[in-house]
């Protein structure tokens, strides 16, 4: 299925039903994210787990939201190639905005929760509600001469570089005059953005450079590939703040791509081969970032002698936790 006007004749394009069950699913999937945390403290099971838990996953959906916002936009008319990569630009912003938040944690080692995020999520909704109502063409009308994506790409990088980035900064300094801070030298302190800049910059080399134009074929799987990569670093840069530890400077993941980028651009592979290779290692990244997470939620499981999924207090628990025992039975803790 296709967005897009100019889609081929094979491709259908996506039923309006699709657009309103997304931004029922959306709202409730903010809902759910904003009220976590209370009903965490309402049960008295709030702790380094449950955080984890909540922006761990917050760091993946960053992944998938930019997919379903080119589903929206899709190709303009006359500006194919620009509005793939408008696109790729946006979800820079998205994973720079996101990321910042917990760079600023790592910092100053508390977290400020940005309103923006929450306007972005309520505007995705709507903009789910308006594309249901009105069909995605709605998108295409330019205005003063702008393509739709190119005047959200402009909200965001004001957002990023006129509201966030001089927030963090005014934190950063109110914490260091508090002496609350983290005693980090200069390096110390920009390390955790080595990590995302490096795999992004991998990426981005190699969508530049491609033999067969991966981000015209397939634009979809290369927004999920860098959303998976920049979460990975984030979340290992969620466990390194939790724990007051000093997160690492380059990400694993970071070698393997080297290869496969320096390959490609080396063999300049036919297109089905460059795309196989795209699904292949995006498969495997997937893999490495759920492994890492069931990893992490274990040892902590251990660490804290809690079980996942569960509630020590007998009088909170409810069929849906006696369902969730059922499940995950296999994350208990030995002896528990």
């Amino acid at each position: 299925m296709a967005s897009s006007p100019e889609r081929p004749p094979d491709r259908q394009p996506i039923p309006i039903g699709v657009w309103f069950i997304c931004a029922v699913l959306h709202f409730v999937s903010h809902t759910l994210d904003g009220i976590d945390g209370k009903q965490a403290r309402r049960t008295g099971s709030s702790g380094p787990l449950g955080e984890l838990f909540d922006h761990g996953v917050d760091s993946w959906q960053t992944s998938f939201f930019p997919c379903t916002i080119y589903s929206v936009f899709g190709r303009g008319p006359g500006n194919s190639e620009g509005n793939v990569w408008e696109c790729f630009g946006a979800i820079a912003i998205i994973q720079i905005t996101f990321f910042m938040t917990h760079w600023e944690k790592y910092i100053t080692k508390v977290l400020f929760l940005p309103w923006g995020y929450d306007f972005l999520m309520l505007w995705m909704a709507v903009v789910y509600i308006v594309t249901g109502v009105t069909g995605t063409y709605i998108w295409r009308i330019p205005v003063l001469g702008l393509s739709s994506v190119r005047i959200i790409e402009g909200i965001l990088i004001f957002g990023v570089v006129g509201v966030q980035i001089p927030t963090a900064l005014y934190n950063i300094f109110m914490a260091r005059v508090a002496g609350s801070h983290r005693n980090l030298s200069l390096f110390g302190a920009i390390k955790p953005a080595v990590s995302p800049a490096v795999l992004f910059a991998l990426v981005l080399l190699w969508m530049w450079f491609s033999p067969g134009d991966l981000l015209q074929v397939d634009p979809r799987v290369v927004y999920y590939l860098v959303g998976v990569l920049i979460s990975n670093s984030a979340s290992r840069l969620i466990v390194s703040s939790m724990s007051n530890t000093t997160c690492e400077l380059v990400n694993g993941m970071s070698w393997p791509l080297v290869a496969l980028v320096g390959v490609v651009l080396v063999a300049r592979p036919q297109l089905d081969v460059e795309l196989s290779l795209l699904y292949g290692f995006s498969v495997c990244v997937t893999i490495v970032h759920l492994h890492y997470a069931v990893c992490v939620v274990r040892q902590m499981c251990r660490i804290y002698k809690v079980n996942a999924f569960t509630l020590k207090n007998e009088k909170s628990r409810g069929t849906f936790c006696g369902v969730y025992d059922l499940l995950f039975r296999y994350t208990e803790v030995e002896g528990h």
